[in-house]
């Protein structure tokens, strides 16, 4: 499943923008020094699942911010999900915010980057995750600034119950492939983001953020990312 959903108009993209960076004292540094990215809130596929997890910590400090600044597009965005759905779409105090991944400049994604599933809700500190359908989590991604040559999302056509399969498969044949090489036998495709213009899709779906071409210094990749898990008739959004 892959939907494109607006919800914003270009001079709303720009406030927020302009908000995300002059926020810059309050970004958290991620990835390496060759290949350096920030984020602005808590994000549960590095924090939780770390040697030494730090998500409720960091949620902690970053969670008000977020509600401070862009509690406006967290409504907007819970509002044009909950009309998809046709489901009730709500927060929980205990997870991350949606919040934004952000490059810049020659930084931006030119090679090849992880390709993988989203299974970050296995190790959320959340009560109610045990109970949740584990079985169709929600992403979802909101560009607000991209760069020149524009940006998007790989997908292909492998579910993790899928992948699931191969995995029992491979033990059996006691012969292993890693996900990457898995790949090159199945078929990828291309999602565009447009600004202001939510992708949503299942966590289960092979993807990758995909790279450009050529990066130039004045480019910006932001974007506002999060996650769904449906538990007691409603759909709970965080990062």
């Amino acid at each position: 499943m892959f939907a494109s959903i607006p919800v914003l108009s270009a001079p709303e993209c720009a406030l927020v923008r302009e908000t995300v960076l002059a926020l810059r004292p309050h970004w958290t540094l991620r990835g390496s020094s060759g290949h350096p990215f920030y984020t602005v809130g808590a994000a549960s596929y590095i924090d939780a699942n770390s040697p030494t997890p730090r998500y409720t910590e960091l949620l902690a400090q970053t969670n008000p911010l977020l509600r401070e600044h862009f509690g406006w597009l967290h409504s907007r965005v819970m509002y044009a999900l909950s009309l998809y759905l046709q489901a009730v779409v709500r927060t929980a105090d205990e997870l991350a915010l949606p919040g934004f991944h952000i490059w810049e400049g020659l930084a931006v994604p030119t090679w090849p980057v992880s390709i993988h599933f989203d299974l970050q809700y296995q190790s959320i500190p959340w009560a109610d995750a045990a109970r949740a359908d584990r079985t169709q989590p929600l992403s979802f991604t909101l560009p607000i600034a991209l760069p020149l040559e524009g940006g998007g999302l790989n997908s292909w056509d492998l579910s993790y119950e899928g992948h699931l399969a191969q995995i029992a498969k491979q033990n059996r044949a006691h012969q292993y492939s890693p996900l990457e090489e898995l790949m090159r036998t199945h078929t990828r495709t291309y999602h565009a983001y447009e600004c202001g213009t939510l992708t949503l899709h299942s966590g289960h779906t092979v993807h990758q953020i995909a790279p450009v071409e050529q990066a130039f210094p004045d480019d910006e990749r932001i974007t506002l990312q999060g996650h769904g898990l449906y538990c007691d008739g409603a759909w709970t959004l965080y990062w």
